[in-house]
């Protein structure tokens, strides 16, 4: 079978036959071959060397602009020192005032670079923009704007897109110091060391002179936290002199308003005089009680000789005459005749006979009648004026005038009794309204006295303030640094060396397996062929065709 010509590859351009699927070209090693792997590494090298020139140079080409564009990293410290926490001795001695208060250092770190401490350093010391520590996104949106093209780009952009007017677009000024003071606070930071109470100010700028900010800034922040609590003072004493006013102004007026009460309701001290009328409106009930009981007696001792009175006869008997009664003897005649009558008619006729019978009769109703009438009779009386009837009316008149005053007094004393009781009905209403007013006046004496005790607090802390010793303190003073702490040039130069090595190796292994050029390991590694010959393009060492042949020559 004749063989295939032979194909020129380019450099870097794979066999069609692969892709078509009319060989295997390369065969799959199923060990790992650390040598080959190492001949492969070092050749893609060798054939990419000129990166490991590029990317180094590149790199450190970029860190010399940084250093030369960015400005230096000068660093200062101050060492703060704060009371502890569990100083009881400090904390009972002061517990009632509050001059000498404090807060934690986690506390600090938000206001040390608060623009009540910040601004007055940046404008005492005339700070500006190149004279303040930058962030990195900050100092790079800095150095596009001052540039020739940020400035053409916001040219065009204001252009076409022109900005709107505002009342409240701020000046070139007004922004640059904005920006100062917000680059400013970036530089400074409060960091508490753990497991103590000392926390360490850093502040990061641009030249040496970071120390004298660093120091201007630490003692703007003791004068500001003392300037605080003072002012804090100062308005916990006005505060509550007016309030202390009001308290004042309001027990005075509750002390009128119990005035006028008491005058109203005519009360004496404590209700003396109402525990008085207590005592008249229980005698009056009692003499009440006593009258009425006095006059009921009366009234029943009237009725009694009233009946009295109207049982007694006008006259009485001054003397009478008694004889024997002639209807006595009379009856005892005819008794005695009827007798001897009634023994002659037993003789002639039966016991039962009518004529016996009628006489035994009217005998017994003659003995009836006998028994009925008395011995003796009064034969004359003499009537005299009844002396005891006469003594009757004589009480009854007595007992009626007592009557009638005893009443007349029950009536008075009634209505006496009735004006008291009327009075001590409103007694419970004065007492709850006198109550009430006692309690609201005790409760303004309290209010007035507490407010009058944290006010003597208020001026004593005022006039303390200054002199109190402070809960945080500056330890140590920052000291001019004598370099920066960045850039570091040396380190930075090496860095850009390493890492320019570093991505052109990443770089040549990349390419090498994106292009694959021919090579020697990979002929002979192609399935279906072999190796015939190598041609060498003049000026240059790589392999630039092979020759495959079918499996089956």
């Amino acid at each position: 079978m004749e063989r295939e010509p032979s194909r020129t590859l380019p450099v870097g351009e794979s066999d069609p036959s692969r892709t078509t699927g009319e060989s295997n070209v390369f065969e799959a090693n199923e060990t790992f071959d650390l040598k080959g792997a190492l001949r492969f590494l070092w050749q893609a090298c060798i054939h990419y060397w000129k990166l490991f020139l590029v990317c180094p140079l590149v790199c450190i080409f970029l860190i010399v602009v940084y250093i030369r564009v960015w400005p230096a990293t000068f660093i200062a410290e101050v060492v703060f020192v704060s009371e502890s926490a569990d100083d009881s001795d400090r904390a009972s001695f002061y517990s009632t005032w509050n001059t000498f208060r404090k807060d934690d250092l986690g506390t600090e770190v938000t206001l040390i670079s608060s623009n009540q401490v910040v601004e007055p350093v940046i404008d005492e010391l005339g700070l500006t923009y190149e004279q303040v520590y930058h962030p990195m996104m900050s100092h790079l949106v800095y150095l596009w704007g001052e540039s020739w093209i940020g400035k053409t780009y916001r040219k065009v952009k204001y252009f076409f897109f022109p900005k709107k007017p505002s009342p409240y677009t701020l000046s070139e000024e007004e922004i640059e110091r904005a920006k100062t003071i917000k680059d400013f606070k970036a530089g400074v930071s409060l960091e508490p060391i753990p497991q103590s109470f000392v926390g360490l100010m850093v502040v990061r700028g641009p030249s040496p002179e970071v120390a004298t900010v660093a120091n201007a800034l630490a003692d703007r922040f003791i004068e500001f936290r003392s300037q605080r609590f003072e002012e804090e003072a100062r308005q916990a004493m006005e505060s509550l002199e007016q309030a202390r006013a009001e308290a004042y102004a309001e027990l005075k007026l509750k002390e009128q308003e119990m005035k006028k009460f008491h005058l109203d309701n005519d009360l004496l001290i404590s209700l003396e005089k109402d525990k008085v009328e207590i005592s008249q409106y229980l005698e009056a009930k009692f003499m009440l009680e006593e009258t009425k009981a006095t006059i009921e007696g009366l009234a029943e001792k009237h009725r009694q000789l009233k009946e009295a009175f109207h049982a007694e006869p006008e006259e009485r008997v001054a003397g009478r005459q008694i004889g024997k009664n002639p209807i006595v003897a009379a009856l005892e005649a005819q008794i005695s005749t009827l007798k001897t009558a009634i023994i002659n008619a037993r003789l002639r006729y039966e016991p039962d006979a009518p004529e016996v019978t009628d006489l035994v009769s009217q005998l017994q109703s003659m003995e009836a009648r006998l028994l009925e009438e008395e011995d003796e009779h009064e034969i004359s009386r003499a009537m005299a004026t009844n002396s005891a009837k006469e003594d009757i009316r004589v009480s009854l008149t007595n007992i009626e005038a007592e009557l009638a005053s005893q009443r007349k007094m029950y009536e008075e004393r009634t209505k006496s009794f009735e004006e008291l009781e009327d009075r001590l009905r409103m007694l419970p209403n004065k007492i709850l309204g006198l109550n009430t007013l006692e309690r609201e006046r005790a409760a303004l004496e309290k209010k007035y006295y507490v407010l009058n005790e944290r006010m003597e607090m208020a001026e004593t802390s005022l006039s303390t303030i200054r002199s109190a010793p402070g809960a945080l303190k500056i330890v140590d003073y920052a000291s001019t640094p004598d370099k920066p702490v960045a850039p570091r040039t040396k380190l930075y130069l090496l860095a850009a060396g390493v890492l320019g090595l570093a991505v052109a190796f990443s770089l040549a292994i990349i390419i090498d397996l994106v292009i694959q050029p021919v090579t020697i390991e990979r002929l002979n590694g192609m399935k279906g062929g072999s190796l015939v010959g190598l041609i060498h393009p003049k000026g240059g060492r790589k392999y630039t065709s092979i020759r495959p042949f079918a499996a089956s020559n």
